[in-house]
């Protein structure tokens, strides 16, 4: 016959040390996702200073380069499949806009 009661007794789910535990690894995983996101940041910031020092040359001749609008499409899939991310590119043309690189 089946006893429906466990021999052994079920762990406190609600003692302190359990608590605690909890508590210290939902803090370490928020500050993890905190210090990711300040690295993403910086790492924008960084872009768009090393495309304001790149120059107004390097933009004017990028612009001729992808003139025409085709030649444009498959630079961006390419520039999309090697860095994996259309965010990423999508940052990147921000960061140029912003930095006056698409400027006549």
């Amino acid at each position: 016959m089946i006893s429906p009661v466990p021999l052994s007794a079920p762990p406190q789910h609600g003692s302190a040390s359990e608590y605690m535990r909890r508590f210290f690894q939902i803090a370490l995983q928020l500050a993890a996702l905190m210090g990711v996101l300040l690295l993403f940041f910086v790492s924008l910031e960084l872009l768009e200073r090393s495309f304001h020092l790149m120059g107004e040359g390097a933009a004017r001749t990028l612009v001729r380069t992808t003139a025409n609008p085709f030649v444009g499409l498959f630079i961006g899939i390419l520039a999309t499949s090697l860095v994996q991310s259309s965010s990423t590119i999508t940052s990147l043309t921000v960061s140029i806009v912003a930095g006056g690189g698409f400027g006549s």
